[in-house]
């Protein structure tokens, strides 16, 4: 009981009652190197500030009025977003999904080529280009205007020039697609699908915006080592797309898998699995203690996470 008040007179304590220096975002990310980190997602959604240091980087956060450039990760330097769930994470922990990052790194060597379908501003676009270092390449695509502005910033402030941004979704078929805009804070859950995984999250606006598909998207290159997908819902839209690439190229996949997101686009996480099975690949779950990713994917009902899908021949 002691500790819980003193927690809550911690945060009632103004923002004025600090001098500036304590409230920048700069200076108080924590620098620290790439590691498994399975309690990681505690810092999204309604983060668990439980230590000092903590409570005061999310008293910075709260503080934000505009964005703030940080560098993460060995050097990756990212623009935190006033009230954007990615940059609280970022700010709070340092890193971003830990264990996906790690299971990048295993299947994108160096001089190897990466496509990021829903790139949103660039964090896991980022730190692929490291890992495929300057002789590789990664292509990372994101339809949402607003978010895809975050990721040119963010471009802009790294040296990655085999790193290029294509403002579009990856879909079934070429031509024009409705883009459900997520409220600001919630940017992480635009989609193309009816509607959002989480019926919390309001939409903002509709936008139409241009798609292409991995068939496209792949056309003309001999290589591609890696796919990501993180496209609310639409993977297995995206994977139907790209059915000729994929048997030609035979890429390593890391897709996000949620039944309520997939149900916006009529899918299912069975139907994922039977698709992937089909087309030669085996689903195997990413583990967050380690980033390995040997045990076969198993989904329990309502679980939203990514898995690794490796080519079987």
């Amino acid at each position: 009981m002691v500790l819980r008040l003193i927690r809550r007179l911690l945060a009632a304590i103004p923002h004025r009652a600090l001098p500036p220096a304590a409230l920048d975002p700069a200076r108080l990310v924590p620098q620290r190197a790439l590691a498994p980190d399975p309690a990681w997602p505690r810092w999204y959604g309604t983060p668990d500030a439980r230590d000092a240091a903590a409570q005061q980087r999310l008293r910075a956060f709260a503080a934000m009025t505009a964005p703030v450039l940080v560098t993460v990760l060995d050097g990756l330097k990212i623009w935190l977003e006033p009230g954007d769930e990615l940059s609280r994470a970022l700010l709070l922990s340092g890193t971003y999904e830990p264990e996906t990052l790690l299971a990048i790194r295993a299947l994108l060597p160096q001089g190897g080529v990466c496509l990021d379908a829903g790139a949103h501003c660039g964090m896991i676009s980022l730190f692929a280009a490291t890992c495929a270092g300057p002789h590789g390449r990664v292509l990372a695509f994101e339809p949402s205007p607003r978010e895809f502005a975050r990721l040119q910033a963010n471009l802009a402030a790294n040296n990655l020039p085999h790193l290029t941004a294509h403002q579009s979704a990856i879909a079934e078929t070429e031509g024009t697609v409705t883009l459900r805009l997520a409220e600001p804070g919630h940017a992480g859950h635009n989609t193309i699908g009816t509607a959002f995984a989480y019926p919390e999250v309001r939409v903002a606006e509709r936008v139409q915006v241009q798609a292409t598909t991995l068939n496209a998207a792949l056309a003309g290159l001999d290589r591609c080592d890696l796919i990501k997908m993180d496209i609310e819902g639409a993977e297995l839209r995206a994977l139907r797309g790209g059915e000729a690439a994929l048997a030609r190229l035979r890429p390593a996949l890391i897709l996000e898998v949620f039944d309520a997101a997939l149900a916006g686009s009529g899918d299912t996480v069975a139907g994922l699995m039977a698709w992937l099975e089909a087309h030669g690949y085996q689903a195997r779950d990413i583990d967050p203690a380690t980033g390995h990713f040997d045990a076969p994917a198993h989904m329990a009902p309502g679980q939203s996470k990514n898995i690794v899908a490796l080519p079987m021949g």
